[in-house]
């Protein structure tokens, strides 16, 4: 699944699914329900969020607007061509330009924009048992990186960690 980007006409809003064995892409935007009525323009102009997988459904986190750094927090499920809300005993925080991956019930969310320009170190958690947010603290206060956006962020199972690297700072 391919979702949201910049390309050089400007947000490119769309989703996109490819399927390996066809080896076809297939245009879904027109065919989903539920919209992103949550976003501060009212429309599906998401860029810079991330975009992962927890249980047959895709995690769309954060991301810009035209208008504003968004909390949007929504599942794509693609086999039933519809977005909706994912709920949060708490609030949901804002960022664009951060990196994330899911271990298990949780969702990990590492530095990006929290507003236009202001990087942070942070690393966020959402847990889907307990449907809250968790600030897991700045990783430079625990020897970690500093702030930084556009960062590679890869979760090794065997070893129970999170690599992050490169990225601007």
């Amino acid at each position: 699944v391919l979702f949201g980007g910049w390309g050089v006409t400007g947000p490119m809003p769309w989703v996109w699914v490819y399927d390996s064995l066809s080896r076809a892409w297939t245009h879904l935007t027109d065919e989903i329900t539920g919209g992103f009525g949550g976003l501060a323009d009212g429309s599906m102009t998401l860029y810079s969020g991330s975009l992962e997988q927890y249980q047959g459904l895709f995690v769309i986190y954060g991301g810009e607007t035209l208008s504003a750094v968004t909390n949007a927090f929504y599942f794509l499920d693609v086999d039933n061509r519809k977005f909706s809300p994912i709920p949060s005993v708490n609030e949901v925080p804002k960022s664009a330009y951060h990196r994330a991956g899911m271990w298990k019930d949780q969702l990990f969310a590492f530095g990006g924009f929290p507003r236009y320009y202001e990087a942070h170190g942070d690393l966020l958690r959402f847990d889907f048992t307990d449907m809250m947010w968790h600030h897991m603290g700045a990783a430079a206060d625990k020897g970690g990186p500093g702030p930084r956006w556009e960062c590679g962020l890869v979760f090794v199972p065997f070893l129970d960690k999170f690599l992050v690297g490169f990225g601007q700072s």
